[in-house]
């Protein structure tokens, strides 16, 4: 008999300790404030500073958005200057050279100074960023071996017609010949977006990324 209470004590004693420290465990959680950690709770939402030249950016300046910079954006310019010429939002924003947010007669000495220069604008990832959209990077190099046949694929359309529409698409080249390698690639892209909607021509405008 006396056997029997020894083991249901001894039962009791473990089942006390079991919940004694669970009860511990908790109030102890609970008592801790939560911590961020050391980039704080908006870690994601935010990405760190990284820019590369992109051929298929827009110039700031090219106001009628035909991919250069001409007399014809200069007059533009000094006719929304002197209000003359309504301007959309974006054209405001290519207008706007200096970035400080009014068109007045900086910005129209800023685009006649970008007349006809071989200038090409940087996409900022850091600016970009908005935690919702995949970077795919194609990289053409002469040591990598497999890297050319998936530079040279004639799958373009099959791409965009197929990929999700959050990705952007970054054409790198590390040839000598960089500048004429995604220019070309550019070329062909072009030559597929014009078959398209103006708004997916637009969409695609924006995720298409030519990095000489």
């Amino acid at each position: 008999m006396s056997q029997k209470i020894v083991i249901k004590t001894s039962l009791s004693l473990i089942k006390f300790q079991k919940h004694f420290f669970l009860l511990s465990f908790a109030s102890f959680i609970v008592a801790q404030d939560f911590s961020p950690g050391p980039y704080g709770t908006n870690y994601y939402d935010t990405a760190g500073p990284f820019q590369v030249p992109d051929v298929n950016a827009q110039v700031l300046g090219d106001i009628n958005y035909d991919e250069s910079i001409t007399v014809e954006d200069a007059v533009w310019s000094n006719r929304a200057f002197t209000g003359e010429l309504d301007l959309t939002e974006e054209q405001f924003m290519m207008a706007d050279v200096n970035q400080d947010g009014v068109i007045d007669e900086l910005d129209v000495i800023g685009t006649v100074n970008r007349v006809y220069q071989s200038e090409y604008s940087y996409w900022d990832f850091e600016e970009e960023w908005n935690g919702e959209e995949t970077y795919i990077f194609i990289h053409y190099s002469p040591e990598v071996s497999y890297s050319t046949p998936l530079w040279i694929s004639n799958e373009r359309e099959a791409l965009l017609n197929n990929s999700p529409m959050n990705v952007h698409y970054f054409f790198v080249s590390s040839r000598e010949s960089a500048l004429e390698d995604v220019l070309t690639v550019k070329e062909f892209y072009d030559e597929i977006l014009d078959g398209m909607s103006d708004e997916i021509q637009v969409h695609w405008k924006k995720h298409l990324h030519f990095v000489p």
